[in-house]
């Protein structure tokens, strides 16, 4: 609760890891028991075998997009039709090991591309040392797409990815890892500029 409380105060948007513990190890609090994600932007980082069986819990606790991984097991038809009934944005993840082109023909159906920074499934990482050169790879073959990096952004590290044509920054450990939490965000700002 302290976490949504400070995402309320100071950005009123705010990214949530599902796990499922089979698509990556670790677990979760069940998105049922979730509060209400009552903030002007929410997204949910899907790391699931089957993310479609998400939607709905996701629906209820107010998530306006599911980031959903190309790696994971869904058809593009039925997963576009069921977030447009539920009126889910749509997101996309690539794992660091996985051809980045393989997300080309999922543009049609969100330009919202989340490149990771590290193996997904353990917070407090390093980010991998490729990040950087994946992000400018991405966004030579496509200059129109959102482009958000998850795993080991931190103060840094974040302008390069900014410079490399990044848009958006995940950052967990950046932030709660320090027991001041508002002047290791004032510090991620600051390196953005």
């Amino acid at each position: 609760m302290a976490r949504l409380e400070f995402a309320r105060a100071t950005t009123q948007s705010i990214h949530v890891d599902v796990v499922d513990n089979d698509f990556v190890k670790g677990h979760t609090l069940p998105i049922e028991e979730w509060p209400e994600l009552d903030l002007g932007y929410s997204e949910a980082h899907l790391m699931v075998r089957s993310p479609q069986s998400c939607f709905s819990a996701l629906k209820a606790k107010k998530v306006t997009r599911a980031i959903v991984h190309v790696e994971s097991e869904f058809d593009i038809e039925s997963l576009e039709r069921d977030a447009r009934r539920l009126d889910i944005l749509l997101g996309f993840a690539v794992n660091p090991d996985t051809d980045l082109a393989t997300s080309k023909p999922l543009l049609r159906v969100s330009n919202y591309i989340q490149i990771m920074g590290v193996t997904p499934g353990k917070t407090g990482q390093p980010q991998l040392p490729q990040t950087v050169s994946a992000v400018s790879y991405f966004r030579a073959f496509d200059h129109h797409s959102i482009i958000s990096v998850d795993g080991g952004v931190n103060a840094s590290n974040v302008a390069k990815l900014k410079s490399a044509g990044a848009n958006y920054f995940i950052a967990s450990s950046g932030i709660y890892d320090n027991h001041d939490w508002q002047e290791s965000y004032r510090e991620l700002l600051e390196a953005v500029k």
